[in-house]
């Protein structure tokens, strides 16, 4: 996932609506992409997600590019998943400081 994120992956903040976001892209790849959304629920501690887990995780083809996208802005799924993912991990590239800030 490291490996991944650092290469095709952003972490963002919109500061007018004050919502974080975890994004992964790729062309062609989904079936990769759905084998990651199970590894993150894997993650994800049922008790924070009552209701399930539906809608934490956006699965999407950019019509004009055919680039596959993964977003996540859920608040929850990013506090007890994304987050204790990639503190347990060491950056080597420059996308750290973005995860960092």
């Amino acid at each position: 996932m490291l490996g991944f994120t650092e290469g095709d992956g952003s972490f963002t903040y919109n500061r007018s609506s004050g919502s974080l976001y975890y994004k992964l892209s790729q062309k062609d790849n989904k079936d990769l992409f759905n084998a990651i959304i199970a590894y993150l629920y894997s993650l994800a501690p049922l008790d924070r997600f009552p209701g399930g887990m539906n809608d934490v995780v956006n699965l999407y083809q950019n019509k004009n590019t055919g680039v596959w996208v993964l977003d996540i802005n859920h608040r929850t799924f990013l506090e007890f998943v994304i987050i204790p993912l990639f503190n347990s991990v060491v950056f080597r590239a420059k996308k750290g400081l973005d995860y960092f800030d």
